[in-house]
């Protein structure tokens, strides 16, 4: 029985018998995981009730993908009532005590018996053909939990082995999509410098704490790396203590007092206390509005401020910063 399997994250195999090659094709190079077996077992009433008790597919994650190929001496019979999950339209031969353990097994499991959801002719179909060429069923299967993510399914006679063995290869291709994780977004923190714009008396603080730390500085190494550090080092103290680091805010124009009423709100939410947060959301609201028209009217003012002195550069960062960071994808014409 052969398998073909493309995936890119953790994949789990399951093998029922000694007559299986499973072949696993993964970009990243990874290999099956886990691999169990019940070849091992002598008695052949254990060996139908292991696969079949589930004692194997219940130690595997939901979050895994799982495969069970093999021998199971079993066909699926025609689509019965209670059973539509596991069986599709396309069920073949005449069902018996292996069938109703197999049909169990997977509607108890979630899994699907992908051979009987693809309408085949029958050379590929009969996966065993007896010695004598009279009797033909369908006794190996490939099962999963996901019927999407078979592609075909096929009976190829022929490629066996060079040995007396009345099974042909059942081969099968598997489309798994890879479940990438998502990567935190780091965010790196920024100093406040607008602050030493608009507050005169920071700028002044920072400018005469910076210059006491810079007198302090008597000997610098003679390395020019070693000498930049130090220097980075005092601009980082200086710039942490003073003016500290920019707060992430969607809108840029609230200002720190109104994130203040906006925390306020948040804290009365959680004591559930409806009066206050009413309160609140009405003091917010009228001062992001406040906060909003200055800083709008700011910026019109730095606009006009350029273009009475022939500086584009204001306007052009004035209209960036309204369009957003959204960018246009163009196609390229062939």
């Amino acid at each position: 029985m052969l398998c073909n399997v493309w995936t890119e994250y953790k994949f789990t195999s399951v093998c029922v018998s000694v007559s299986i090659t499973l072949s696993v094709n993964s970009p990243t190079g990874q290999t099956p995981q886990q691999i169990f077996t019940v070849d091992s077992l002598k008695d052949a009433d254990l060996r139908k009730d292991v696969p079949f008790g589930g004692l194997v597919v219940q130690s595997i994650s939901l979050h895994d993908e799982l495969i069970l190929l093999g021998d199971f001496n079993a066909v699926t019979g025609p689509r019965a009532q209670g059973f539509e999950n596991a069986v599709g339209h396309f069920g073949f031969g005449t069902s018996n005590d292996n069938s109703a353990r197999l049909l169990s097994f997977c509607s108890s499991h979630g899994l699907v018996i992908p051979g009987s959801w693809f309408q085949r002719l029958n050379i590929h179909r009969w996966s065993w053909i007896s010695n004598d060429g009279s009797t033909k069923k369908e006794l190996d299967h490939i099962i999963s939990r996901y019927i999407k993510v078979v592609k075909s399914y096929h009976v190829h006679r022929g490629l066996e082995a060079p040995a007396n063995n009345d099974h042909h290869i059942v081969a099968t291709s598997i489309a798994i999509q890879p479940q990438f994780q998502r990567r935190k977004a780091t965010t790196v923190p920024r100093f406040n410098v607008q602050r030493l714009r608009d507050d005169n008396a920071a700028a002044n603080e920072f400018s005469i704490a910076l210059k006491n730390k810079f007198d302090a500085l008597v000997n610098l190494p003679d390395d020019a790396d070693a000498a930049w550090a130090e220097v980075m080092k005092v601009y980082h103290s200086t710039a942490s203590e003073i003016i500290g680091f920019r707060k992430f805010r969607k809108q840029l124009w609230l200002t720190d007092e109104t994130l203040q009423v906006l925390e306020d709100k948040a804290t009365a939410r959680k004591k559930h206390d409806i009066s206050e947060r009413k309160r609140l959301q009405g003091v917010f609201r009228a001062k992001a509005k406040e906060d909003r028209e200055r800083y709008y009217n700011n910026l019109a003012d730095e606009v006009e401020e350029g273009l009475l002195h022939n500086d584009l550069r204001p306007a052009y960062a004035a209209v960036r910063h309204m369009k957003g960071s959204s960018t246009a994808h163009i196609t390229p014409v062939r």
